[in-house]
């Protein structure tokens, strides 16, 4: 089993192209994030791109999953890898005017928030499908860390890359970044698992429809997840400030895209470090929140 995990071409092809996903979606977001709020001279720009994309992914995520199992897992993730690059492309283009307009940013970030929740969904499903049941747990356990370590190593990188290398060449390396991605999921065999395909539109919806009504109800008709579901968005109020908005902050005042970078990059260590913790003494955490 172990030989079959390490020769997979599919598992091998997936997590190379997820990693440089995931390289391209750090280095847009500190880079558009730092750019436009430093470019414009105002902390609230930052507020208003990080708070839209932080609610607008969570809103998502309610529908993305029922959405995905009516289409076929390669494809769209060829699809919105392949959009994310025309996306960041035409951003690229009008970024001259979209500075001035900071609502055509968030559009443009907004529009990109869809792709990568898609495809964040549509990579698990696919691999759940595709690989064996000792393989999935190898493959989930494996991206979790390689992401997590790309984002230390990544914000480092491209709190420097910001500084050093131009608006247009990283732009062009972003862009570059999901193309290549897409071009990667193009060599995976597709999956095993049965798509429920609906060529009408129309019923596509009301099925749709009815599969968010009932999630819906399950969530906020249960007393236990409807409480969970407002503590943690009210916590998530206080606690989405300090990690997103402060390290902005920081660097513009200090004008260095290398302090957004490093705090960035330190903040991800601590958030391990507390992942360690947890593990350690559990059985203290529900006592103490």
């Amino acid at each position: 089993m172990e030989k079959i995990f390490i020769k997979n071409n599919d598992f091998q092809t997936l997590m190379i192209s997820i990693l440089i996903s995931f390289v391209g979606d750090t280095l847009f977001d500190l880079f558009i994030v730092w750019k436009v709020t430093y470019d414009s001279g105002n902390i609230m720009n930052a507020a208003y791109m990080i708070g839209g994309s932080l609610a607008f992914r969570g809103i998502l995520s309610l529908i993305v999953g029922i959405m995905i199992d009516r289409f076929n897992k390669k494809k769209l993730m060829i699809a919105v890898n392949s959009i994310s690059g025309a996306i960041i492309f035409l951003f690229w283009c009008f970024y001259g005017f979209a500075i001035q307009h900071i609502s055509l940013c968030i559009f443009f970030i907004l529009l990109n928030d869809i792709c990568n929740t898609v495809f964040s969904s549509a990579y698990t499903t696919y691999a759940a499908e595709r690989f064996e049941k000792t393989i999935f747990i190898k493959f989930q356990s494996t991206v979790t860390m390689l992401s997590r370590t790309i984002y230390i190593i990544g914000s480092a990188v491209a709190g420097w890359m910001i500084t050093w290398v131009s608006g247009k060449g990283l732009f062009l390396i972003d862009t570059t970044s999901f193309f290549v991605c897409a071009f990667l999921i193009s060599r995976l065999s597709d999956s095993k698992g049965n798509v429920k395909r609906i060529n009408n539109s129309k019923v596509l919806m009301i099925s749709l429809v009815k599969d968010i009504k009932i999630s819906y109800h399950s969530i906020f008709q249960t007393p236990l997840l409807r409480s969970m579901v407002i503590i943690m968005f009210l916590l998530n109020l206080a606690y989405g400030f300090v990690p997103n908005i402060l390290p902005v902050m920081f660097s513009v005042q200090s004008k260095s895209s290398i302090t957004l970078g490093v705090i960035k990059s330190m903040m991800a260590v601590g958030e391990i470090i507390g992942l360690m913790i947890v593990n350690k003494f559990g059985h203290y955490v529900s006592r103490l929140f």
